[in-house]
């Protein structure tokens, strides 16, 4: 069952603009249909490869959007997986990455 505030922190997120493409796909997935494995979402959008979701799944954790809350059979694979839930806090942009500078070939 999604909470209230989970909804609250998901359109306010949506009109900032904070988080959108499939950063929102994912979040919003999480947001309709409660906790869920990253195949229990991927499941809602078979056209999209794993890697793509699970790869949201970690931005939005950096963001402050989700988190983990344990592990389960998940009900796509039946592997046991982690299971996500929206956290009802106002997501922030995750700093850039560093990147490493090329060094100069001499």
């Amino acid at each position: 069952m999604t909470r209230e505030t989970s909804i609250e922190a998901y359109h306010k997120a949506k009109a900032l603009g904070v988080i959108s493409g499939r950063r929102l796909e994912v979040y919003k997935i999480l947001c309709e249909h409660g906790p869920m494995t990253a195949g229990e979402i991927l499941g809602y959008n078979n056209s999209v490869h794993s890697g793509v979701y699970t790869t949201r799944l970690s931005e939005l954790k950096a963001m402050g959007a989700i988190k983990e809350i344990g592990k389960r059979a998940c009900d796509k694979t039946g592997f046991t997986a982690i299971v996500w839930e929206i956290t009802g806090d106002m997501p922030v942009k995750p700093p850039k990455k560093l990147t490493r500078k090329k060094k100069k070939k001499r």
